[in-house]
């Protein structure tokens, strides 16, 4: 197991992560996000926010980055209406 931080960036700046998320490897960790996106981007537009403007920047134990998951990766800018 390693350790990664997911930073959220969103328009209003980047909110880093105060603990990491033990994953298998970065494949794990990608998964992970793509995992908890659906679940904040539902909380942001509760919130009145934007998720689609929204991105996890994950970094290693090293803070080396190792990849960023935007969140329109995983949501679309679908109507409602339209997804049935």
């Amino acid at each position: 197991m390693r350790d990664f931080f997911f930073h959220l960036q969103t328009p209003r700046g980047l909110q880093p992560a105060e603990v990491s998320i033990a994953c298998e490897g970065p494949e794990a960790a990608f998964m992970e996000a793509c995992r908890v996106i659906p679940d904040i981007a539902a909380a942001m537009l509760r919130a009145g926010d934007n998720p689609m403007l929204c991105q996890f920047i994950i970094r290693n134990a090293k803070g080396e980055e190792m990849f960023t998951v935007p969140f329109t990766e995983l949501i679309r800018n679908v109507p409602a209406h339209s997804r049935h």
